[in-house]
């Protein structure tokens, strides 16, 4: 993890748009908090998309790991952005 880490804040890579969906990434060998840990080491501040609202709301981490669980399979589209 720490070379994807650093190669993430050196690449000069300002945003990301992604879904997160707690329930995939385990499918797929991974964890969310892994993920947001990595986002959040490498500055990046966090938003997901309200579909409600249509715009980003800046959440943190933890609550994305409370709302979105892989019990409830809820999923979102997440913005991190280096402000």
């Amino acid at each position: 993890m720490q070379m994807r880490s650093s190669a993430a804040s050196a690449s000069g890579i300002r945003a990301i748009l992604t879904e997160f969906w707690p329930l995939g990434l385990r499918r797929a060998g991974t964890n969310a908090s892994d993920m947001l840990r990595l986002l959040e080491s490498t500055g990046f501040q966090l938003s997901h998309l309200d579909e409600r609202r249509g715009e980003p709301v800046s959440i943190t981490a933890s609550e994305l790991l409370e709302q979105f669980t892989e019990a409830n399979g809820h999923q979102t589209n997440l913005l991190a952005r280096h402000e």
